[in-house]
C-alpha cells in the first residue's frame, strides 16, 4: 500500500526521482542556495531542469531552439540570492524561475505514463474510428453515436473505452499482470513529435497487445463522451 501511496504523487524527471512535490521543490531551493555562483550544472542537473521547464507557462519561448547550458547567477544588484539562468543554442541567454514549472500543470510520473501508455495505442484507436466511419452507409461521411444514435460527422465523434474495461480499469489490469508499479516504468520524449512514450519496447507491445484484446471501444457523440469522463477517472 505505501508504494502504491507514493506512486500517486511521484515525480520522475530525467530518470531522477522526487516522491513528491515538495521534495522537487526543496531540491532545486537547495540547488540555488548551496552554488557557488557562477555555476554551471551538471549534465544531470541540466536534464532535470530542461525537463521541468517544459511545465514553464512560457515554455516555448523559454526553450527556444534548444537549451545548450543552464548557470546560476546572482541576481540583480537589488536582489538577493541566486537565479537560473538558461543559455540556448543559437547562445541567447534568459533566467526563469523553477516555481513557474510547479504548477497544477505538473504531472506526476503516474499521469506520465498514463499519456504514454494511451500515446502507444492511439494509433489503434485511430483506425477503429476510421473504420466505423468508412463502414457507415450514410452519405457525406456521416455515421451514428452508438450511444444516443444521433447522426454526426467525424469531427463530432470520439472514441470510447467501454465499461467495464474502461482505460484506467486496463492500464490497472495490465500493470497487475506484469506485476509493476507506475514508478518502475521509464518514459522517454520524441524530439519531433514532442509526446511521451514507453522506453521499453518489448513492454509497450505487450501493453498494445493487452489493450488491443480486451478493450470494447465504440464511437460517440464527443458531448456525450465529455459528460461521462466526468463521472469516472478516463475512458
Amino acid at each position: 500500500m505505501r508504494d502504491r501511496l507514493a506512486d500517486a504523487y511521484t515525480i520522475i524527471l530525467a530518470d531522477k526521482t522526487f516522491l513528491s512535490k515538495n521534495e522537487l521543490s526543496i531540491w532545486l531551493k537547495d540547488l540555488l542556495k548551496t552554488a557557488t555562483v557562477p555555476y554551471k550544472l551538471s549534465e544531470e542537473q541540466r536534464n532535470v531542469l530542461v525537463e521541468l521547464l517544459r511545465y514553464h507557462p512560457k515554455a516555448s519561448e523559454k526553450i527556444g531552439l534548444g537549451i545548450k547550458e543552464i548557470w546560476i547567477e546572482r541576481n540583480g544588484p537589488l536582489l538577493a540570492g541566486n537565479r537560473f539562468i538558461l543559455v540556448r543554442t543559437d547562445d541567447t541567454r534568459s533566467d526563469f524561475s523553477y516555481k513557474y514549472c510547479l504548477g497544477k500543470d505538473l504531472p506526476t510520473h503516474a499521469q506520465r505514463v498514463r499519456e504514454a501508455m494511451r500515446n502507444a495505442v492511439r494509433p489503434y484507436i485511430m483506425r477503429y474510428k476510421e473504420d466505423y466511419f468508412s463502414a457507415s452507409k450514410e452519405q457525406g461521411g456521416y455515421a451514428y453515436c452508438e450511444i444516443s444514435k444521433q447522426r454526426l460527422n467525424s469531427s463530432e465523434a470520439e472514441v470510447d473505452h467501454q465499461a467495464p474495461n474502461t482505460f484506467e480499469h486496463l492500464v490497472q489490469e495490465f500493470l497487475k499482470e506484469q506485476r509493476i508499479i507506475f514508478r518502475d516504468i521509464f518514459l522517454k520524449l520524441n524530439s519531433e513529435t514532442s509526446r511521451i512514450s514507453l522506453s521499453d519496447s518489448k513492454f509497450k507491445e505487450q501493453w498494445i497487445n493487452f489493450h488491443n484484446q480486451r478493450c470494447q471501444l465504440r464511437v460517440i457523440h464527443k458531448e456525450i463522451h465529455k459528460s461521462m469522463l466526468g463521472s469516472r477517472l478516463v475512458s
